[in-house]
């Protein structure tokens, strides 16, 4: 029996603002960097001095310089669009996976930063025998800023003590804030385009695939979830291929599915000297 649905389009959806690929981090470039990257860190990699003007000896030592380059290895994002074979002529089915994964490309990119779980799972070693060398978040590199350990305090609190430990760090540089929604929404900030700025123009990526665990990896209990705060956000993201290349090899002829694929290979990382942690309580705002 025929169905008597006809099929028609939605509104178009958008992905949600103010997450982490924007116009502050994202970078274009054109070498072939999928196989690998070696981010310069300039923030990083300066030592700055004050000294005396009439040539004396005397200096005194403002930043030390740490590592020169961010190693990172860059992946891939993958979003696949299945739909019924049904009124096929009205559908673009190949256009629909490319908007399926530019709408959720952040949230992948999002839950990779945080949690790291893609690079814990790889065991492999580089040429020169390096384990993967990705940063994430929610890591045992994080310096836990808060001030009694275990003891949340206020979102609001816990962004001034990220912003004071970002100022405190190298050359004392913009810095990033990272939020949950959840926390985003309570914090005291501007829209400036498609970022969200802080009163002293730190930015704050209030992410979809942030899961607020903490350091350690541990989920926190309750209204409780960490903050974290890290040095420039670096986000390169290549071309966007889909498969298969025709209708006929994407349709299932046995349940009258088709079935796209996009995919794009992506690589989100920061300058690698800056990395603080704070757990806050949501309900100290709300109570």
């Amino acid at each position: 029996m025929a169905s008597s649905y006809t099929p028609e389009q939605g509104a178009a959806p958008e992905p949600a603002k103010f997450g982490l690929l924007n116009s502050k981090t994202l970078v274009t470039t054109t070498g072939r960097w999928s196989g690998g990257i070696a981010l310069d860190s300039l923030a990083c990699n300066v030592s700055t001095r004050i000294v005396d003007i009439c040539g004396t000896n005397n200096e005194v030592e403002v930043t030390e310089p740490g590592d020169s380059n961010v190693l990172f290895r860059p992946y891939n994002i993958e979003s696949s669009y299945e739909c019924s074979t049904m009124g096929f002529k009205n559908q673009d089915y190949f256009a629909k996976a490319r908007l399926g994964l530019e709408l959720c490309q952040n949230k992948a990119a999002e839950a990779e930063l945080w949690t790291g779980a893609l690079a814990k799972q790889d065991d492999t070693r580089d040429a020169e025998g390096l384990p993967n060398p990705n940063r994430y978040l929610a890591s045992p590199d994080a310096e836990d800023v808060t001030p009694t350990t275990g003891t949340a305090v206020k979102p609001a609190y816990g962004l001034a003590l990220l912003e004071e430990a970002i100022g405190q760090c190298g050359c004392g540089s913009t810095g990033y804030i990272h939020a949950t929604r959840a926390v985003g929404s309570t914090l005291p900030v501007r829209v400036e385009g498609d970022t969200l700025v802080t009163k002293l123009g730190n930015y704050v990526i209030a992410g979809t695939g942030y899961t607020g665990t903490g350091p350690d990896g541990s989920e926190p209990t309750g209204s409780q979830v960490w903050m974290y705060a890290t040095g420039q956000i670096t986000a390169r993201v290549g071309d966007i291929s889909v498969t298969p290349d025709t209708l006929s090899e994407a349709t299932n002829t046995r349940n009258n599915t088709v079935t796209v694929t996009a995919s794009r290979d992506a690589a989100v990382t920061w300058d690698g000297c800056c990395h603080y942690a704070v757990l806050v309580d949501l309900s100290l705002d709300y109570s």
